[in-house]
């Protein structure tokens, strides 16, 4: 049990400061203790399944992540227990994360009032669930709703954790993601600035929350033409997430997705080309594919092929993209699709 503990402690630890591949395997080591126990209480089990959950989420494995919290849902019976408010915690993760925002919503809805029931409501629990349910809020268009609840969470981790935590930093991001995508990029850009200048002091330089740092702050000075600068920002963010989840991992996807849209805001058509196949070929070589994110990747790579006057290559990839942005339900990807698919049929008239 002595061992046990400590292996559950080293691999929450190993998780929060991005070195998710080693957390993975360690809590699979530690969920087989957990199996060969003595047969008390199964909240062990449940406390590896439910971090098991959370890793292979941040791994990109929603396969697994619904095995271990379908396990965890079969194994207690209370879920306004602290236990059971975890399993609803990730569950919705996992919803939110496989394109399905609304059944995502009852589940993110009830863990913030669990969680401000249970603790502090000025507490990481809530701050955790108000990240949460922002996420899928925005995910539903409503981001002012989103940004009031990343707001507060900021607040609780600057309080509680202070500014450079790993904590604070992604969730400042978030933040920060939403006000820009809100028009308010003057603010975005100086709690991102602020955000990485925190960080550095508190020696997270490679950790993914320092990742999404730079992708945000990327994403702005792109916006104002210094396409050049964005691109070293870029390729920081995916040598740091390379790091944390390995080379070849399907979460470098959007890493080098982002390396395609620069090369396409510098007119770099065919490294643009590259750099979106590679991200194409990491989407696909998950364990359970997620359509609209394929989708999407799809859709940049058509974009670059008819930019680069290659109209029928363009026009084929955006009918291979079609039926995927159909299953994954997703009302605008499937809309810009059809614009795209129309745009090439267009050009080839007389």
């Amino acid at each position: 049990p002595a061992a046990q503990a400590i292996g559950f402690r080293c691999s929450s630890a190993l998780s929060q400061v991005g070195s998710y591949v080693r957390a993975l395997r360690l809590g699979i080591a530690t969920l087989k203790g957990a199996h060969a126990g003595s047969g008390g209480p199964p909240v062990s089990e449940v406390s590896c399944r439910n971090l098991l959950a959370s890793i292979s989420l941040s791994l990109g494995d929603y396969a697994a992540a619904e095995e271990h919290l379908g396990t965890s849902r079969k194994l207690i019976e209370d879920l306004r227990e602290e236990t059971g408010l975890d399993v609803i915690t990730n569950l919705g993760g996992l919803y939110r994360e496989t394109c399905r925002p609304l059944d995502a919503l009852p589940l993110a809805e009830n863990a913030l009032r669990l969680a401000e029931s249970i603790g502090d409501p000025n507490g990481l629990g809530v701050a955790l669930r108000c990240v949460n349910l922002g996420l899928v809020y925005q995910d539903l268009c409503r981001l002012p709703d989103a940004i009031t609840l990343f707001r507060r969470a900021v607040q609780i981790e600057t309080a509680l954790l202070g500014e450079g935590h790993v904590t604070t930093c992604q969730d400042v991001s978030t933040l920060a993601e939403a006000l820009r995508n809100a028009g308010e990029t003057g603010e975005a850009e100086a709690l991102l600035v602020k955000s990485l200048s925190a960080a550095a002091n508190w020696g997270t330089q490679a950790h993914p929350a320092r990742a999404s740092l730079l992708t945000n702050l990327a994403r702005i000075i792109e916006d104002r033409g210094e396409v050049a600068k964005a691109r070293g920002m870029l390729k920081e963010a995916l040598a740091i997430s390379a790091e944390a989840n390995g080379e070849g991992s399907p979460r470098l996807a959007p890493c080098v997705n982002n390396l395609g849209v620069n090369s396409l805001m510098a007119s770099q058509y065919s490294q643009a080309i590259i750099e979106f196949e590679k991200a194409i070929a990491l989407e696909q070589a998950q364990n359970a594919v997620v359509e609209y994110r394929l989708a999407h990747r799809q859709l940049n790579l058509a974009i670059a092929h008819f930019l680069n006057h290659e109209v029928e290559e363009s026009r084929c990839i955006l009918e291979r993209a079609w039926p995927h942005a159909r299953a994954a339900r997703t009302v605008l990807t499937g809309r810009v699709l059809l614009v795209r698919l129309a745009l090439a049929f267009v050009s080839q008239e007389p």
